[in-house]
């Protein structure tokens, strides 16, 4: 008897699951009766790019070889928009750009999905953006200028800038140059002054600063143009500064009596200063100091070589003092060891000095010689 009631009981579970499983059929078939749904590859990091009166879309695909279309939409003034791109994309990872034209300036929530070879869509990915346009254009303003220093017989400007406001990326100036032709620098984020030379005297400099409303925009957005006035320049007339008073105050060493410090301020170019080159030979750096007993404002320094002889220094620093104690550096300067020829080098600042001392720093060998140094510039003071 408990053997037939086993056997019923079993029998009624299995009826019972037989008739479930045939109703889950049915709701299945029911559900893929038009064929089973199939979604295309889905944007992956949809991220916008803001623009003037436009906004690009940027998204991934993976694996998306069968990706034949990428489509865009957005309700604007409640209306719905799309924009579709014709793709082929063929790399394990690809990348897809929609830029979208002509928009207000304002937010927007858009809408992304792909539709692959077989028409079959991908599940949609939504992204706000913004456009931006005359009215956020309207509200920058320049890079301020802090101070504008040079000028008279300086023969070059030094501008220096204010703070940046933020997506600021760089300043536009403009000047006319002494031939009446446009000149224009840039100045960007990490620069704070811009050296100006050749500048029509007492002309203007324009400038306007650039700027992005976001770090990703695919624009670029100025503010107004402003001017300044640049200073006067007064073309600085330098001539040689005679040598008959100069004198040899110091030196490092010299090759006595026949290579001393003086031989290098005599105005012969066949005599030469040579520092010490027997015994205890000292190494770089070797110098000389000369007290030109005036006061003298210059804009060249001229070397010469020990004629026939290019084993000498190939670097040298030029030091400026007015009391022949404590001492300005300009340099290094390189020096070609295998030119007889003067060699000129320029100081645009014009310094004033009464002392100037002449140091070698470097060469193949560990000596140096020089057969004459000569300054240009104007006494300011006897």
């Amino acid at each position: 008897m408990k053997y037939i009631f086993k056997t019923t009981i079993l029998f009624l579970i299995s009826a019972m699951a037989f008739m479930s499983c045939d109703k889950m059929e049915d709701v299945h078939a029911d559900f893929v009766k038009d064929g089973e749904i199939i979604y295309a590859n889905v944007p992956d990091t949809l991220q916008t790019m803001p623009g003037r009166n436009r906004i690009q879309l940027k998204w991934l695909v993976y694996n998306g070889n069968n990706i034949q279309r990428s489509i865009v939409e957005w309700e604007d003034a409640g209306e719905m928009n799309s924009q579709s791109l014709d793709v082929s994309l063929n790399t394990p990872v690809d990348s897809v750009y929609v830029t979208i034209d002509n928009l207000d300036e304002k937010s927007y929530l858009f809408y992304a999905y792909n539709i692959d070879r077989d028409g079959n869509r991908s599940v949609k990915k939504q992204v706000t953006g913004s456009a931006y346009g005359d009215v956020y254009e309207s509200s920058l303003t320049n890079r301020p200028v802090s101070t504008i220093e040079g000028g008279g017989t300086i023969d070059s400007v030094v501008v220096t800038w204010g703070t940046q406001g933020e997506g600021y990326v760089g300043t536009e100036v403009a000047y006319e140059n002494t031939s009446d032709e446009l000149t224009t620098k840039m100045l960007l984020p990490e620069d704070d002054r811009i050296v100006i030379r050749d500048w029509k005297s007492e002309g203007e400099m324009d400038y306007r600063s650039f700027y992005i409303p976001e770090p990703n925009a695919i624009d670029t957005f100025t503010s107004q143009f402003e001017s300044t006035l640049l200073p006067n320049f007064i073309e600085f007339q330098s001539e040689k500064i005679d040598k008959a008073d100069w004198e040899i105050t110091d030196f490092s060493s010299e090759a006595a009596p026949s290579y001393l410090a003086s031989f290098a301020i005599d105005d012969n170019i066949g005599t030469f200063w040579h520092s010490q080159y027997s015994g205890d030979v000292p190494d770089y750096p070797h110098y000389f100091i000369v007290d030109m007993k005036k006061m003298v404002k210059f804009d060249k320094v001229e070397c010469f070589r020990r004629q026939g002889n290019g084993n000498g220094q190939t670097k040298f620093k030029i030091y400026t003092s007015l009391d022949g104690i404590n001492f300005e550096s300009w340099g290094p300067f390189d020096f070609d060891s295998q030119s007889d020829n003067g060699q000129m080098y320029y100081f645009s600042s014009l310094p004033e000095c009464k002392f100037i001392k002449y140091e070698a720093v470097e060469g193949p060998d560990s000596f140096a010689f020089l057969s004459e140094i000569n300054v240009y510039g104007q006494v300011i003071q006897e």
